[in-house]
């Protein structure tokens, strides 16, 4: 079973069992889960000021411009239609750039 790329406690959790269901021993499922955790928001800060898809760590997913939350890995998630409504502090299993978007030109 492959493991789970998100930053949160239950994808951590997941990633120990499954290495130690396969065989490794604790401390090094541990470490290879520490390892995939660290390897999962690695990119994401890479985005902020971008076009993204994310999912949070509730499983919720949006469309939105990723900015940077006001605690260390949390980010908000700025809404092209009312920027009143930003959701604020989210924890991210993963965001990805959007490449191309055609806008609409009735505006």
């Amino acid at each position: 079973m492959p493991l789970s790329k998100g930053k949160g406690k239950k994808a951590f959790s997941s990633n120990v069992k499954a290495e130690m269901a396969a065989g490794k021993p604790q401390k090094q499922a541990v470490a290879i889960a520490y390892s995939v955790q660290r390897r999962a928001g690695k990119n994401i800060s890479n985005l902020i000021g971008q076009d993204c898809v994310v999912q949070t760590t509730t499983g919720e997913r949006h469309f939105k411009i990723l900015k940077r939350g006001s605690r260390a890995g949390t980010y908000n998630l700025r809404s092209y239609h009312l920027p009143s409504e930003e959701i604020e502090g989210v924890t991210l299993e993963w965001a990805a750039p959007v490449v191309w978007i055609k806008r609409g030109g009735g505006r």
